[in-house]
């Protein structure tokens, strides 16, 4: 979050990925029926395991709208029997008593109320199912993201697709569905009723009544913008949100309430924009449809009056039919509330529909792939380069590195080198494009290897230890989910940590918040150490592993790193003078590419880029050691004395 950018200019979009899907939508903006049936079609995969409690839902819904013709055909027996005075109803094909009515209208009501107990019953059992379904998926298609795709998420955009769309995917092919199923129905039943009582008077309405689409159209183009726009500035609202919580901290430190204040409101602004131009839309119709209804009741009346004095229709009839056309009117002045909820519904489908269909990265059927041994040779950067998307510079620029087994290589180098990209790289986060060199484990290309092995054989210790919301015990465990609680309490007090576990009310079982916060930040970075302890991976990939640390912390775990690198296969990025000189070969990177590389007594020799960096950067450390550098060194002369030495 930038404090730079004023309230008022302040965008509240989301970042690249939410700008192509937003591109991609516009060339769904026809409302056809055989794009919303392919559309609607794409989700039967999330129903097939409950379709016939969906059919069965769907079903029932043609009788309840079939039953409002059935309540317009009876009107008309009734109100020509008390016409003529006579007792007995005549439908045609049966009479009944007069006296029968109320027996009539409980049964019906019973019957009706029954068929939509089972119909919402139903309807919400597999809408609960579908919309769980929709968010797996979509939870399954975010793990598949390649690092790019995902960094390039906004947090905001992810949770509204999360969270608000599997929800609409629900009401579309569920509430929707049954919504247009029985208004479809109602319809046909009613214009059946309408003909059969007269076909001059159902051409009349219909008539009429078809006029209501041409604003209805209208409207919908108008508001197609802002609809999706909506989606958008939703996804913005939730972003701001995101980032108050999660830098608290930072909120606090530089004061930033009232630029905060002024960017939510912003949010809230635009959003209420959104929604009262989507609202306006709306009210527009409701004139132009009560209107337009208005009129068609009136030119029935004058006819039918004029039918009924001809004796051409009976009074009966005429009441049955306005009765009519208030139940076919009735939806229909609603229809351009219908319209536009279907089109907001669509935009969600072919949201969704845009993740689930997303090229996935690596985990792109690298299960078909062979996995890997453990390493028995080396492995090898040949000629590699990497651009990441969001930059126009190279991060890597041929490349050739080699990592042969048991050895330890150190990466040193200014910010921004490219020593974690290649320590991404050797894990797979990234794909290499064609020509721009290949990484060898054991001489096969690791874009040839099933993935997963690969990630088997390695161990990773960042400097921004990532931590879940959970126990300590399961935050261990994410090195080897089926570790035992013996194996991961060794793995904490070979990461140093177990005084400090003793020390909890709840030991291992206690929580450590969101992202750890409960925790300091060495607690944190000994717990991810704990986590390569327990992985007890032959690769070992060090990213300023210690850079959290405090002396007295940074003394027990560096002895405790020096114990899980032996006989390992280490890469280590590190500012560290003792790990430095302790490695193999130091490798010196300087804008992407390979500058030095070799021993530190070679190197320094070589008066090169590495021994610039050592004078300015390390030599404090060699005439005034660190605290832990002085703790080990009064430990060696304690023992040189034959002392003992407190661990």
């Amino acid at each position: 979050m930038s404090t730079n950018t004023p309230p008022e200019t302040a965008p509240l979009q989301t970042k690249r990925f939410s700008q192509i899907l937003s591109e991609k939508l516009a060339k769904f903006r026809d409302m056809n029926p055989l794009h919303m049936l392919k559309t609607y079609a794409f989700f039967y995969q999330y129903v097939k395991p409950f379709k016939v409690r969906f059919f069965l839902a769907m079903l029932i819904t043609f009788p309840l709208g079939m039953m409002d013709g059935m309540l317009a055909a009876s009107i008309k027996p009734f109100f020509d029997a008390l016409a003529e005075g006579r007792s007995t109803l005549d439908f045609g094909f049966f009479t009944a008593s007069i006296n029968a009515i109320p027996l009539f209208i409980i049964a019906f009501n019973v019957v009706q109320g029954g068929l939509n107990y089972v119909s919402f019953y139903l309807t919400s059992y597999v809408g609960a199912q579908l919309s769980n379904a929709v968010r797996f998926a979509l939870y399954e298609r975010l793990l598949a993201f390649d690092i790019q795709k995902s960094q390039a998420l906004n947090s905001g955009f992810v949770i509204a697709r999360m969270f608000y769309d599997p929800n609409q995917v629900q009401n579309a092919l569920l509430q929707n569905t049954k919504t247009i199923i029985s208004r479809f129905s109602s319809m046909i039943s009613i214009a059946l009723v309408m003909f059969s009582l007269n076909w001059k008077l159902c051409l009349i309405a219909y008539g009429i009544v078809a006029t209501i689409f041409f604003p209805v159209a209208f409207v919908r183009k108008k508001v197609m913008s802002l609809l999706d726009s909506e989606a958008k500035i939703y996804a913005g609202v939730l972003s701001v949100l995101m980032e108050t919580l999660n830098g608290m901290k930072v909120v606090h430190s530089f004061t930033l309430y009232r630029f905060l204040e002024d960017l939510y409101n912003k949010a809230q602004r635009d959003m209420y924009d959104r929604m009262m131009g989507i609202a306006k839309a709306q009210a527009v119709l409701q004139p132009v449809n009560y209107t337009i209804t208005s009129l068609g009741i009136a030119v029935v009346l004058w006819y039918g009056s004029y039918l009924v004095m001809s004796k051409e229709i009976t009074a009966g009839a005429l009441i049955a039919f306005v009765t009519s056309m208030l139940m076919l009117y009735r939806p229909m002045r609603m229809l351009g509330n219908t319209v536009i909820m279907t089109q907001q519904l669509m935009l969600a489908l072919e949201r969704v529909i845009e993740i689930l269909t997303q090229k996935t990265y690596q985990r792109r059927d690298t299960n078909r792939l062979p996995s890997v041994e453990p390493l028995a040779k080396q492995i090898e950067f040949k000629n590699v380069s990497f651009k990441y998307d969001t930059r126009n510079d190279m991060a890597l620029e041929n490349v050739s590195v080699k990592l042969p087994v048991g050895q330890m290589v150190a990466l040193v180098g200014r910010s921004g080198s490219g020593k974690t990209t290649l320590a991404d790289l050797i894990q797979g986060f990234y794909d290499l494009k064609p020509g721009n060199g290949h990484i060898l484990y054991d001489g096969l290309p690791i874009s040839a290897v099933n993935l997963d092995s690969l990630r088997r054989q390695m161990a990773y210790v960042s400097q921004d230890t990532f931590l879940f919301e959970g126990t300590i015990i399961q935050n261990v465990r994410v090195g080897r989910p089926e570790a035992t609680e013996e194996e991961v309490r060794q793995a904490l007090q070979q990461a140093h940590l177990s005084d400090f576990i003793e020390s909890l009310p709840s030991n291992i079982d206690t929580h450590v918040g969101e992202r750890g916060i409960m925790l300091s930040g060495g607690q944190r970075q000994r717990l991810a150490i704990a986590r390569a302890f327990l992985k007890n991976a032959p690769i070992l990939i060090l990213d300023e592993a210690t850079s959290a640390l405090d002396s007295e912390s940074e003394l027990a775990v560096q002895q405790a790193l020096d114990d899980l690198m032996e006989n390992r296969t280490t890469l280590v990025i590190a500012h560290r003078l003792s790990t430095i000189r302790n490695a193999d070969r130091i490798v010196v990177m300087d804008k992407g590419h390979v500058a030095e590389e070799g021993s530190h007594e070679a190197l320094m020799a070589k008066r090169g880029i590495y021994y610039h960096l050592y004078n300015t950067q390390y030599q404090v450390q060699e005439t005034e050691p660190t605290p832990a550098e002085t703790a080990l060194q009064e430990q060696e002369q304690e023992q040189a004395q034959g002392q003992p030495v407190a661990v």
